[in-house]
Formats: C-alpha cells, sequence, structure tokens
C-alpha cells in the first residue's frame, strides 16, 4: 500500500468513528482505490435545553396630533411591554430596541 492510500484509510477510519459516536450510525460509505479517494456520511442529532429566546414586539400609533406627543405615547407603550418583559424575569440588558419609526400621517379625501 502506499503512503497516500494509507493515509486516506487513516482518516476515513477517523471520519467514520466521529461519525458514529455522533449518530450511532453510518449512513454512506464508499471507496474507490483507482480515484484515490475515501467518501464519508452520517448524521448526528444533539439535544440540549436551549438557553436564548428571540422576541420581536412592536408598537404601533396612529393619529397623534404633534411629534412630540407621539414619542411621549410610544415611550409609555414600549415602557409597558418593557414592564411585562421584566415581571416575566427576563433582565433589563437583554432587552433592546432595534427600531424606531416616525412618519406624518396624510389623508387623501379629495
Amino acid at each position: 500500500m502506499n503512503a497516500s492510500l494509507v493515509s486516506s484509510l487513516i482518516v476515513g477510519i477517523a471520519l467514520m468513528s466521529s461519525a458514529y459516536l455522533l449518530s450511532n450510525r453510518v449512513t454512506t460509505i464508499s471507496t474507490a482505490p483507482s480515484m484515490k479517494t475515501l467518501q464519508t456520511s452520517a448524521d448526528g442529532k444533539v439535544k440540549v435545553t436551549p438557553d436564548t429566546v428571540v422576541i420581536s414586539a412592536g408598537v404601533e400609533l396612529h393619529n397623534r396630533t404633534t411629534q412630540e406627543i407621539a414619542y411621549k405615547d410610544m415611550n409609555t407603550s414600549i415602557n409597558a411591554v418593557k414592564a411585562i418583559l421584566k415581571d416575566a424575569g427576563i433582565e433589563e440588558k437583554n432587552i433592546q430596541t432595534s427600531s424606531l419609526y416616525v412618519s406624518p400621517e396624510y389623508s387623501y379625501t379629495e
């Protein structure tokens, strides 16, 4: 046996062992000596308890007479949402605002 074939077999055995340990089964193994390649395939599952969750929530307000009133009302609403999240046990450091959009509303009645 030449050195490259021995190296390929060692790598292949290592990959198959890893696949077996991760998934308890090897789904595909094929060797093609004429091409000097070794191909392996496997699947595995990892079961863990998640430690992160992402929640997206929004506040939408309409028909405020001024921008200042819109900001005041929006802050009141956002603070209420944050209070609910804090009551659920989420720390302040894990709550963030991702965007803020303010624009005028136009009424085109005619």
